[in-house]
């Protein structure tokens, strides 16, 4: 979805910005989609630039 890093998202929990809906023994976490919209704003739309414009180098 927003292609945000392992890093990012432990940043996260601890701010308690975005908390894993479950967290399994081998320390797998796991978000639910609903989650998603409580994401920091920042990062979708960072990840959402870079797309951008590497599609702006393509010409039809």
């Amino acid at each position: 979805m927003c292609a945000v890093t392992k890093k990012a998202l432990y940043v996260y929990e601890a701010k308690g910005l975005l908390k894993p809906a479950v967290v399994k023994d081998n320390g797998y976490r796991y978000y639910r989609l609903e989650q998603w919209t409580k994401l920091p704003r920042s990062a979708c739309w960072r990840n959402w630039a870079a797309a951008c414009r590497r599609l702006g180098t393509f010409s039809p």
